[in-house]
């Protein structure tokens, strides 16, 4: 059984994940768990994946990471029968999105890029796709006008079910970080 609490708050991770995992768990315990790893929120992900960490700990789960980018894959395939690629996109900020191509492979998504940041406009170029099916918090950013998608629990289930898409349960960075240590 898949639970699921759906909510784009932005900030306020910390504060709002457990009242909402109490709530959609109702006291039971999960076998598995299968966590964002990111890219994105930079605190966000850390949040989900030490409350993942700790409850996988105390529950005897098996703890499995997924990439928010193969999530979208696997959603964007299973709402769209007709394709055959999909570049996942999710906002970067500092004028960049998070991009990956990934193709159908039978009913799955493989994935065909690695993990780039990159400006909108250079997408197409980096990954040699286009036209793609494109999903995420990025696309309006690719393709003005196009609608955001979120990923799902379903979706990151999704990306489980496939080894290939299974990542340790620690933060994915993509871009070095902006804090530098003191010369």
């Amino acid at each position: 059984m898949v639970r699921e609490h759906h909510e784009v708050i932005g900030r306020g991770h910390a504060e709002a994940l457990m009242p909402a995992l109490a709530a959609v768990m109702g006291g039971a315990h999960a076998q598995t768990i299968v966590v964002g790893v990111g890219p994105g929120s930079f605190t966000g992900i850390r949040v989900g994946i030490a409350a993942a960490r700790a409850l996988a700990l105390a529950w005897g789960a098996a703890l499995i990471g997924v990439s928010s980018l193969a999530a979208l894959a696997c959603a964007a395939l299973r709402q769209d029968d007709a394709a055959t690629q999909v570049v996942a996109l999710l906002d970067a900020h500092k004028g960049e999105v998070y991009a990956q191509r990934f193709v159908r492979e039978a009913a799955e998504a493989r994935a065909a890029s690695e993990i780039i940041a990159v400006a909108p406009a250079a997408v197409w170029t980096a990954l040699a796709c286009a036209p793609c099916a494109v999903i995420g918090s990025g696309v309006p950013l690719v393709v003005p006008g196009a609608g955001v998608a979120w990923p799902r629990a379903e979706d990151y289930l999704a990306a489980a079910r496939d080894v290939r898409h299974h990542r340790a349960a620690r933060p994915l960075y993509v871009r070095a970080p902006d804090a530098k240590l003191p010369a």
